[in-house]
C-alpha cells in the first residue's frame, strides 16, 4: 500500500495573498493523508473535497 503525506498546506494563506492554490500533484498513492496545518476555516475543507473528486 502506498500512502502519500500532504502538510502545512495553509490554504487560507493563499486567499489572503490572492494566489490561487493550484491543484494537488497527481500520484499513484492508494491513500493521501492530510496531516496538520492544513487550513483555519471551512473553506479549506471544502477545498480539499474538490480535490479529491
Amino acid at each position: 500500500m502506498k500512502i502519500q503525506v500532504l502538510s502545512d498546506l495553509h490554504i487560507d494563506s493563499y486567499a489572503k495573498r490572492q494566489q490561487p492554490i493550484g491543484r494537488i500533484p497527481y500520484t499513484d498513492a492508494d491513500i493521501i493523508l492530510v496531516a496538520g496545518d492544513t487550513a483555519n476555516s471551512d473553506k479549506g475543507m471544502a477545498w480539499l473535497q474538490q480535490q479529491a473528486e
